[in-house]
This record gives structure tokens, sequence and C-alpha cells, in this order.
């Protein structure tokens, strides 16, 4: 294990990102995505490379390819793990099967991005596992927060949310646990944006993140997935449990839809969780 003392004055300084990846190309394109970004980037030709690195710095996020000639990325999280069991680990896979998702989570993933990805996908998955991890170096305060966070109502953007929950449906998988989503819509949002214009619209979101915000523990997540519509994931929540909370806020009059769903009961994936909390939503409840 590294010595952490050395770092403890870091908190204000930005993140350091390691790069994990046989092609150069990658690496490059990779570099070329999160410099600008404000990160302090390191990059390694592969996975023995990026170890002995390890041994020598502190990092607080690794950005990992899967495939690699001599040690392949479940390796790199391994060995990681095992330096600095804090680092935050991202793996990025050609196979997105959902094994390979909850295989990646049980070893101890922050997150995982598959091929192909762009650049966004990139950005807020950074940002996020960052803002989790280390929060004063990313965030609405941080670097990538542009990418990562909704201008209007300060939460997650639909990209992250999205990601955000096939994350949390692998590792509940993993665990043999239960998780939930709840999604709630402004009804007629159109009308609050005549006559007083956007900014009455804005104040309308703003009050329904808040309502939202307030049934919230810390581990859940929000984020903006439509205009007027808000998505909360709910790790080890039941189907009861996220039902008492949706008629919480059904009864606070909040001019709102609100639907859930949970996982394992009303789907695997995430599109059909968003389905079923949308359609449930639409039918009032």
């Amino acid at each position: 294990m590294i010595d952490m003392s050395q770092d403890n004055n870091r908190a204000d300084q930005p993140a350091r990102i390691l790069v994990v990846d046989d092609e150069k190309s990658m690496r490059d394109l990779l570099e070329q995505i999160l410099v600008p970004e404000g990160y302090e980037v390191t990059t390694a030709e592969g996975g023995r490379a990026a170890l002995t690195l390890l041994h020598k710095q502190r990092f607080d996020l690794i950005l990992t390819d899967i495939v690699m000639p001599d040690i392949d990325g479940t390796e790199v999280l391994q060995g990681a793990k095992e330096i600095d069991p804090n680092v935050a680990v991202v793996v990025i896979t050609g196979y997105p099967s959902a094994d390979t998702a909850v295989r990646l989570i049980g070893m101890g993933a922050a997150e995982y991005v598959t091929k192909p990805f762009n650049v966004d996908v990139i950005q807020v998955t950074v940002a996020k596992v960052l803002a989790l991890n280390r929060p004063a170096a990313a965030g609405p305060a941080g670097p990538s927060s542009a990418a990562a966070v909704d201008g209007a109502t300060e939460v997650f953007n639909a990209t992250l949310l999205i990601q955000s929950l096939k994350t949390e449906l692998a590792r509940s998988k993993w665990r043999g646990h239960v998780c939930s989503l709840l999604v709630a819509e402004i009804d007629h949002f159109e009308s609050y944006t005549l006559g007083d214009g956007d900014d009455a619209g804005e104040g309308v979101l703003k009050s329904l993140v808040g309502a939202l915000k307030g049934e919230m523990r810390p581990g859940d997540i929000i984020g903006r997935v439509g205009r007027a519509e808000f998505a909360v994931i709910l790790p080890e929540t039941t189907r009861e449990e996220v039902s008492a909370v949706a008629e919480r806020l059904r009864l606070a009059n909040l001019a709102a839809s609100i639907g859930r769903s949970s996982f394992p009961d009303d789907g695997g994936d995430h599109e059909t969780l968003l389905r079923v909390a949308r359609a449930a939503a639409e039918a009032g409840g």
C-alpha cells in the first residue's frame, strides 16, 4: 500500500487520472478529452506499466481498457485496489454484456464504459465518480460540471443518470439486492412558460427538484431525464418503500405525475425500469 500522507493537501488541486491502454491512439484520445476538463492526466501503455506507476504515485481515478496483451484491465483493477483501496477505477469494455458489468462491479469497479463511446459519456462518468470519491475535484463547483450537471436545476443530466442506473442495476444483481426508480414529471409544463416566460418554468422545475431531494437519502441519485421530467435512483429500496415515497409526493400537491418501478419485480434493465415508471406516472401511480 502506498503512503497517503503526502497527498493530504491535494483536496483543492486537480484530480490525478491514470489512463491505461495498449493502443496509443486511445491513450491520446482520452488525454485530449480529459486534459481540457482540468484534470492532471498520466498515461500507461499497458497493465504492467500501470501497476509500476501505481506503486510510485497516487491517483484519484484510473481509466483502464479491459483487453490488453500483458496484464488486462481486471488485473489492473485488482492490483490497484490492493495498492490503494481508495482509488476509483473505471473500466472500458468492448463486451457490454450484463454478466460483464456485474462481474466488474463485483470486483470493485466504480463504473464501466462500453465501446464505442462518445466524449460526453467519458466526461460525465469521470465527473460523477470523482464527485463521489473526491468531492473537491469534480461536481457542480469543479471540472466537468458543465458536462455532468443540468444547468437549470443543478442535478445530473440524462446521460449521467442513465449511466448511474445501469451501474446500480449491475451492483444490485451482483449483491442479490433490490433497487427502485422514481419518475416525476410536471403536469402541463408548457402553461408555466407562457406569460411569465422561462423564469416561471425554471421556478416550477426547482420546486419539484426540492421536493424530490426532500425524500432522498445519502446514496440516492437524481437527474433530469426530460424537459420537465426527473428520475431518482433509490438503491436498496423495495417496491413497497418506493411506493410510499411516491404517495407522499402525490399528497404534497406538486402538480406532477409520479411513477415508480423496482428491480427485480418490474424488470432487469434500465430501459424497462424507465418505461414502467413512466407508464405508472401516466396512469396516476
